[in-house]
């Protein structure tokens, strides 16, 4: 009779569970942390049916565990497995009186202790290493009018993107970016000299708009954006733009760049990381950091 109510009820049960599982599994933006003890896993082999969320996410997803890793269905993701020993099923507990008396007063706060944030944008991470010296190179005239506008610097990126890696898709910059035809022009002429410019270098491969992520010793999440990365022969050259600003060495943005070009240099190990470098694309000038002992200890 049991399990008579329990089939007419189990489509419903696996559907409202199969959600469950979803919204638990792609909410988590740092860290995701599954754990089950192991009589779950436990079927009765008259009635294999599935009888609990765990089961669910067994028949469904098909959990792996491995050296380092935990395969999900079809995914294979880095993990951290760890298998507790079963606990015994009755603890004692010693009803001793305690040692010292209860004592009453102000409440004290706790001492101090150093936290460790989870996740850090990459201008949050501190540089050990000082920013290297950088060359100036001119790609053009400064434009008579600067203006630091997030939304413009938004759709001045996303041009220049356009204008470097799919020229083909200019057409429909103005809708997507509302910027006029004379402002588009300016930018067509900045990609081109830095085109130009790259290609002269030997960076003949450009890839634009990297997400990339990795952790601080302490770890910390660290997760951004490359804005280009210029790839030859002999390596790679990491090139961050930046609209508005002083258009003056490498500006305040030292921190950030030297995030990237640690994540570069731990998950892009075929490019060797031949430098850094600032687009100021208001000035027409590119503030590039050349290989020095500083960036190559920092890549390391």
């Amino acid at each position: 009779m049991q399990d008579r109510f329990i089939e007419d009820r189990r489509a419903d049960f696996e559907a409202n569970a199969r959600n469950l599982l979803y919204v638990a599994l792609t909410r988590a933006r740092d860290r995701l942390v599954l754990e089950w003890p192991g009589f779950l896993k436990e079927r009765d082999t008259d009635a294999p049916a599935a009888a609990c969320l765990f089961h669910v996410f067994e028949d469904h997803c098909a959990p792996r565990p491995g050296a380092g890793k935990l395969r999900i269905g079809p995914v294979e993701c880095e993990a951290v497995i760890t298998n507790l020993p079963d606990q015994a099923g009755f603890t004692e507990c010693d009803f001793a009186p305690a040692s010292s008396p209860p004592r009453f007063g102000e409440a004290e706060p706790m001492p101090a202790a150093a936290l460790t944030p989870w996740r850090l944008q990459p201008s949050q991470a501190a540089s050990a290493e000082p920013a290297p010296a950088a060359r100036s190179v001119a790609l053009g005239e400064p434009w008579s009018q600067v203006v630091n506008d997030a939304s413009r610097g938004t759709a001045l990126h996303l041009a220049l993107r356009t204008f470097l890696t799919r020229p083909d898709l200019a057409d429909a910059l103005p809708a997507a970016t509302g910027l006029d035809a004379a402002a588009l022009a300016l930018v067509a002429d900045r990609a081109a000299a830095l085109k130009s410019w790259l290609t002269v270098e030997g960076y003949s491969t450009l890839h634009a708009e990297i997400p990339v992520s990795g952790r601080t010793p302490a770890g910390a999440e660290i997760a951004g954006t490359i804005d280009l990365l210029a790839i030859g022969p002999e390596g790679c050259l990491l090139i961050d733009h930046k609209s508005g600003g002083s258009g003056d060495g490498l500006g305040p943005y030292w921190p950030q760049l030297s995030a990237y070009a640690d994540l570069v240099a731990t998950t892009l190990p075929q490019h060797p990381l031949r430098g850094v470098a600032v687009f100021w694309l208001d000035h027409g000038q590119l503030e590039l950091a050349a290989p020095s002992a500083a960036l190559e200890t920092l890549a390391r």
